[in-house]
Parts: C-alpha cells; structure tokens; sequence
C-alpha cells in the first residue's frame, strides 16, 4: 500500500462499506489516512484506518490489483 492507492474494506460490515472507495493520502506506520472517492463534497472527507481493515484494489500507476 502507497500514497495515491485505491483500497476498499476488507472485510466490509455491510453493503454501504462494500460500496466505499478511498484513495491513500498518508502512511502512517499500522494506519492510513484515506479520502473518500465519489463523495459529492467539495472536500472529500477523510477518515484513519488500520491498514489491516483495507486491501488494495488499484495502485497509483493505474495497475488493478488481481486483474
């Protein structure tokens, strides 16, 4: 996981945190700053994660994970 990633939850609680999609803004150590993607704030909110809770699914260079 690296600056400018697209994750998701892994494990998602409910269809609502399937459907979320952050882009990583910081590392930091066991947890990540994220932004939201798709929010129709001017701001897209941010939230701090453990790294464990997210999986990749697009990296930065535009690569696809499992794809």
């Amino acid at each position: 996981m690296k600056f400018g990633d697209v994750v998701m939850f892994c494990r998602p609680a409910d269809a609502t945190e399937a459907s979320e999609r952050f882009v990583v803004r910081e590392l930091r150590g066991d947890r990540v700053l994220v932004a939201a993607l798709g929010t129709e704030f001017s701001i897209a909110p941010t939230f701090v994660y453990s790294v464990e809770e997210l999986e990749v699914i697009a990296h930065v260079d535009g690569q696809i994970v499992g794809g």
